[in-house]
């Protein structure tokens, strides 16, 4: 539990963010489905029943015990052995994907560079499945939060930019590595957020995932960056 009481916004900025940023990685894994109903029953299923119903049911564990720590709360339940399974195949479950994700977007990094073709998708995976461990076990986990937080405000811009690319710009034509517009809509929506999250206002994640969006369709039409020196 936090040392100190924190506010409504805060609070929603976690979880939201996490539901947001756990929606922008998904297409890793969404690719491979057979069509784009399975896709949605998933997401539906995934989020509204799956990650809805873990949340409730910890935040009721947290309150009876008045512990944050899930494996801290179970074993005051008498329930330890439980949690320690629990954790095993629920983080087993989950950590590949996020390992798979991080590793694909590391190599789209690398695509332009030298490097790309040289260094095996497996490494990159492996690199970072231990560099997680090592940050785990240095006890990462007293700092949370302030990490959290910084995510919430930091990917929710990028899926408001991806939608509005997709429903609101028409036949896009990118000819450029790097999208400037892109990248300016997302500082907008990040530091929207971030005002959000300090006066306490709404949702910070989705101020910035909105605010990201509805910026980005008039930067992409901005004669300014179809100068030469952003095309």
């Amino acid at each position: 539990m936090p040392s100190e009481p924190i506010t409504f916004t805060t609070a929603t900025a976690s979880i939201v963010g996490g539901w947001v940023f756990g929606a922008t990685i998904t297409p890793d894994v969404c690719r491979f489905a057979k069509s784009k109903s399975h896709v949605v029953i998933a997401g539906l299923v995934a989020f509204l029943i799956g990650c809805f119903s873990f949340q409730f049911a910890g935040a009721l564990i947290a309150i009876s015990t008045g512990q944050g720590d899930f494996t801290l709360a179970m074993t005051a339940l008498g329930l330890g052995l439980v949690a320690f399974f629990t954790a095993v195949f629920c983080l087993w479950t989950t950590q590949d994907n996020n390992i798979y994700g991080a590793s694909l977007a590391l190599q789209n990094v690398i695509k332009d560079t030298k490097y790309y073709g040289k260094i095996k998708h497996k490494h990159i995976a492996f690199t970072i499945a231990t560099l997680g461990a090592v940050f785990a076990a240095g006890g990462i986990f007293n700092i949370i939060m302030p990490i959290i937080q910084f995510l919430s405000l930091l990917i929710p811009p990028v899926p408001g930019v991806i939608m509005a690319e997709e429903w609101f710009i028409k036949k896009p034509k990118h000819s450029f590595v790097v999208n400037h517009r892109a990248i300016i809509a997302w500082l907008i929506g990040g530091i929207l957020g971030f005002i959000s999250l300090r006066t306490g206002f709404f949702v910070p994640p989705i101020i910035g995932m909105f605010s990201a969006g509805i910026a980005y369709l008039p930067l992409y039409t901005s004669f300014f960056f179809k100068m030469p020196l952003f095309s």
